[in-house]
């Protein structure tokens, strides 16, 4: 039956394809979803956002979703407000480039400023803020590497 399903020579019923996803230990889903492209695009529209009552913004634009687990976030971070954030599990790494506006990042007791084009690489499982001091609003991009499990807080719900 397997054979004759990869060659194309019949369509599997949806109790074959239930025997097979159940044999391989994998949803349905992942049998019968077409195979990730060489692009695939997240629209603005499409990310998850998170909203600071200040007038932040901070938009998961990627979850990678194979290990190593990697997301990439968009931030926008309002004049005079900021970001917290708890630790991410042990051994994450975030990779910060702020693209425009003053920021300042603080993580584990350590506070640094930044500007315009500069980057940074920190410990992501300690507890962090991204605060702006300036007047304009801060843009910035982040990329999140996890050692192994995802950030549970950011998976969409089951």
């Amino acid at each position: 039956m397997l054979q004759q399903i990869e060659t194309a020579r019949t369509n599997p019923s949806v109790g074959t394809l239930a025997r097979i996803a159940a044999t391989l230990a994998v949803p349905i889903g992942d049998l019968v979803s077409p195979p990730p492209g060489l692009v695939d695009v997240v629209r603005r529209g499409e990310a998850t956002v998170r909203r600071t009552a200040g007038g932040s913004e901070a938009r998961l634009l990627i979850n990678d979703g194979h290990a190593p687990f990697v997301e990439l976030w968009d931030f926008a971070v309002a004049a005079g407000d900021e970001i917290r954030s708890d630790g991410h599990p042990t051994g994450a790494r975030e990779l910060l480039l702020l693209h425009s506006g003053e920021l300042t990042v603080e993580v584990g007791g350590t506070q640094v400023g930044l500007g315009p084009g500069d980057g940074l690489r920190m410990r992501g499982d300690r507890s962090h803020t991204y605060a702006n001091p300036g007047l304009e609003t801060a843009h910035l991009s982040i990329t999140v590497v996890y050692p192994g499990d995802r950030d549970r807080r950011y998976l969409p719900p089951d």
